[in-house]
């Protein structure tokens, strides 16, 4: 009798042991999926989106201006759906960003995923050339020059330059117009 109860005692630690690797659940794990690693971004609000093997998670969002994070821009826990709309204000033209995020359910976290990169575009800006004669809009032949942080010329006047970078630029007038012309002012 007494080796009837070490033989099940033996197949029930044998059956327990066997057993306790089968009842641990998963740890989440979180994919990004927009915008792609190394994009080009059109918008300062940008949809971060990513995806999670586990339903029903809290996820973590992190932000920032270099790959180890040390210097966040958002830094958002406890969002319940798997993306993140960035506020109004908090990124800036022609810069590159570096985002990841973790899931959270019950007790179990998840590692940061691996980081991505995305770059907002640089503004541009329109320049206009424009001539007055007696307060009256005027077209014609002008030689000018456009000095800043990309320089232009041209000859006649009303002419546009576009994708221009942003920065500061002067306007020099050189030659022609009718007869007695000189720069008055630019505007703006």
């Amino acid at each position: 009798m007494m080796l009837n109860i070490r033989k099940y005692v033996a197949l029930l630690l044998v059956a327990l042991i066997a057993l306790s690797g089968c009842g641990q659940l998963p740890t989440p794990v979180v994919t990004l999926e927009t915008p792609t690693n190394g994009s080009s971004v059109d918008s300062l609000t940008p949809i971060l989106a990513w995806t999670c093997n586990e339903a029903g998670a809290s996820y973590r969002l992190q932000l920032a201006t270099d790959g180890n994070f040390q210097n966040l821009i958002i830094d958002h826990a406890d969002l319940a759906s798997p993306s993140y709309a960035v506020p109004s204000g908090k990124l800036t033209e022609g810069q590159t960003y570096y985002w990841r995020g973790k899931a959270s359910k019950g007790k179990r976290t998840s590692d940061w995923s691996s980081y991505w990169f995305f770059q907002t575009q640089a503004a541009t800006s329109t320049i206009v050339v424009q001539a007055t004669l007696d307060g009256s809009s005027w077209s014609g032949e002008v030689d000018y020059t456009i000095s800043g942080p990309q320089t232009n010329s041209g000859s006649s006047v009303i002419r546009s330059f576009s994708s221009q970078p942003p920065g500061t630029y002067t306007l020099g007038y050189n030659s022609g117009g009718p007869a007695g012309a000189t720069l008055a002012s630019i505007t703006p």
